[in-house]
């Protein structure tokens, strides 16, 4: 069983009789059907979108990324340190961005963020370990959001 990009499973079935001697495989049948659960492909198109905006990949880091109407909240692990934060919005006209420790302490205050397409970059002093994304969206719209930190150390 395979899925699309538009959500749909196919479970296709090549099958070759031992009597025919073509060389292509013979469909027998193909059936398409809808996918019941609209979140599978909702998840798979973020999933392609957060893919696109954060590249390359690069050693070490630590990716995220969510959608809503609402405040969203990620936590990501880091060691302390000195990070750049990379972060995209995208579906509405902006974004206010903090940054927390684990522990609670502001490591980067509230910004309001265009969500424009466009990567916004800060730097981010990890004093403890973990860092806390709060993300809310203009409006209480519904927005996607992709995010990353890298280690200042990389090139």
């Amino acid at each position: 069983m395979r899925r699309n990009g538009y959500g749909f499973r196919c479970l296709c079935r090549d099958v070759r009789s031992q009597a025919d001697h073509h060389d292509g495989p013979a469909a027998t049948g193909v059936k398409v059907q809808t996918n019941p659960d609209h979140r599978a492909s909702e998840l798979e198109d973020l999933s392609e979108w957060s893919e696109e905006q954060l590249q390359p990949r690069l050693p070490g880091e630590l990716r995220g990324t969510s959608s809503g109407n609402t405040t969203s909240t990620a936590a990501l692990m880091a060691a302390p340190g000195q990070y750049e934060l990379q972060f995209v919005c995208d579906w509405l006209p902006g974004a206010e961005l903090s940054v927390s420790t684990a522990a609670g302490v502001e490591v980067l205050a509230p910004v309001q963020v265009p969500c424009t397409g466009t990567m916004f970059k800060a730097p981010v002093l990890l004093p403890s370990e973990g860092a806390g994304l709060t993300m809310i969206p203009d409006g209480g719209l519904e927005g996607r959001f992709a995010y990353r930190l890298v280690s200042a150390s990389q090139p």
